[in-house]
């Protein structure tokens, strides 16, 4: 297994809101399996954005597990951009 580093990129959409409940109970899924390790928004920042820190055998893993996050759904991901990570101190190292 490895880490990865999930950037979201969100479209400026009055809808974000109204989609949030269901986007992180979705999230919340992935946490009970053990995909998900973290994850927030960045603040701060021009547009609105998030960090996805997932736990997976590859890229494509992470991609599959995301696939039906209602963000997608509705169309409001700009981007997602998934790179794998290697931490060597704190929580997620080992």
């Amino acid at each position: 297994m490895a880490f990865y580093v999930v950037n979201y990129h969100y479209r400026n959409d009055p809808r974000l809101e109204e989609v949030r409940p269901r986007h992180r109970e979705f999230l919340a899924t992935l946490v009970e399996r053990g995909v998900l390790r973290a994850s927030g928004p960045l603040v701060g920042v021009a547009s609105p954005a998030a960090v996805l820190i997932c736990e997976a055998d590859d890229a494509v893993a992470v991609e599959n597990a995301l696939a039906d996050d209602p963000f997608r759904a509705e169309d409001l991901l700009d981007r997602a951009d998934i790179t794998e990570w290697n931490p060597v101190l704190g929580v997620f190292a080992s």
